[in-house]
């Protein structure tokens, strides 16, 4: 990734300018993980202006390689609109391969989408599956979202107690928000 500190040149504006020629180079030589970076540098104007145009070529190349985090970058770019016209039906797609490829930024975005109906026909029940899947992993969004599919009974029995459980644990797993809704609302948790 980005060098940190000054080059032993003194120099950081150089040692950037070293790390991005090196990575374009692996990332030519195909290496996916390269490719992926470079994509995301291009995708968040990292490496000199936005061009998303270069972001989408290099991710779309490390993808193919079943690179996850470029393919999770790429539902994100279709749920977001960033860079091209959003459409939530390629988000399901792209988060779908990096989910069953273990990632857990893709399981909970998918998980979101099938609870919500977005991009995909609304069922619940597949939504906490995926969040689950997450949650398991440590994924403290994941576990912030079990909590309130538990709390609220959405794709499962309402269990105050399993929500609780998962909110503590996104708490500790550092999740701001499951930190806040602890403070704030954990009368919420009441017992059935």
């Amino acid at each position: 990734m980005w060098a940190k500190g000054a080059s032993s040149s003194g120099n950081t504006r150089t040692s950037v300018k070293k790390e991005f020629r090196r990575t374009f180079e692996n990332a030519k030589r195909g290496d996916a993980t390269a490719q992926s970076i470079l994509g995301y540098w291009y995708l968040k104007g990292l490496a000199g202006p936005r061009n998303y145009a270069k972001a989408r070529l290099w991710l779309r190349k490390a993808a193919a390689q079943g690179q996850t985090e470029a393919i999770t970058n790429l539902g994100l770019m279709f749920q977001l609109g960033d860079g091209v016209r959003a459409d939530y039906r390629q988000a399901v797609y792209w988060f779908d391969k990096a989910a069953r490829l273990g990632d857990t930024m893709a399981q909970v975005n998918l998980g979101l989408m099938y609870i919500n109906g977005t991009g995909v026909r609304a069922n619940p029940a597949r939504g906490v599956w995926w969040l689950r899947k997450a949650a398991r992993k440590g994924d403290a969004k994941g576990m912030y979202n079990v909590s309130l599919a538990y709390l609220y009974g959405v794709g499962v029995q309402k269990n105050s107690r399993t929500a609780k459980r998962y909110m503590e644990g996104a708490a500790d797993a550092g999740d701001s928000d499951a930190k806040l809704f602890l403070r704030k609302r954990s009368n919420e948790f009441s017992p059935q």
